[in-house]
C-alpha cells in the first residue's frame, strides 16, 4: 500500500467502478422500492450519504497530489450527479395523472 503500489487510474478502470457502483445503486433501489415507504427520497438521501463517504477515499489518499484528490473528489461528485437522479425517477409515485383534467 501507499506510494510505492500506487498506479494510473485508467478510462477503463475508472468506467468500470462506475459500472459496479451503479449496479449496486440499483440492487439498493430495487430494495427501497419493496420495502420503502417513501422510497424515492429514503434512497436518495442513503445514496448521497454514501456518495459523502466514498470521498473519504480520494481525500485521504496518501502520497498523492492535491490536484488529485480535488480531481478525484469531482469524479465522485459528478458521477453521483448523474447515476443517483437516474436510479431515483423509477422509484418516485406516478405523475402521469398531475395536470389533466378530470
Amino acid at each position: 500500500m501507499g506510494a510505492a503500489t500506487a498506479g494510473r487510474l485508467t478510462y477503463g478502470s475508472f468506467a468500470t467502478g462506475v459500472l459496479v457502483c451503479t449496479f449496486w445503486g440499483a440492487i439498493v433501489a430495487a430494495v427501497f422500492a419493496k420495502k420503502a415507504a417513501q422510497p424515492a427520497s429514503q434512497f436518495r438521501n442513503v445514496a448521497v450519504g454514501l456518495t459523502a463517504i466514498s470521498l473519504i477515499v480520494p481525500i485521504g489518499a496518501g502520497a498523492t497530489a492535491a490536484s488529485t484528490k480535488v480531481a478525484l473528489a469531482c469524479a465522485h461528485i459528478l458521477v453521483a450527479a448523474i447515476v443517483i437522479p437516474m436510479l431515483t425517477r423509477p422509484l418516485r409515485p406516478d405523475d402521469s395523472d398531475r395536470g389533466r383534467a378530470r
